[in-house]
C-alpha cells in the first residue's frame, strides 16, 4: 500500500485494473513477505497474476 508507483492502484486512486504483469516473481515486492502479500490480495480480489521464469501457471 505505501509503494510509490504500485500502491496507488491498491487504494483504489487510480482507474480499475484486471491485474498485474511482473518480468519475475521478485519484482512484485520487495521480500517474501511483500510478495506472499501482495499474491494474496490479487487472489483474494480475483485479479489475474502473471510472470516470467518458471514452469507451470
Amino acid at each position: 500500500m505505501t509503494r510509490p508507483r504500485l500502491g496507488p492502484w491498491f487504494r483504489d486512486e487510480r482507474d480499475p485494473y484486471d491485474g498485474l504483469v511482473a518480468s519475475a516473481v521478485d519484482r512484485l515486492g520487495r521480500n517474501v513477505v511483500d510478495c506472499l502479500n501482495t499474491g494474496c490480495r490479487m487472489r483474494d480480489e480475483k485479479k489475474l497474476l502473471v510472470t516470467y521464469g518458471h514452469d507451470g501457471p
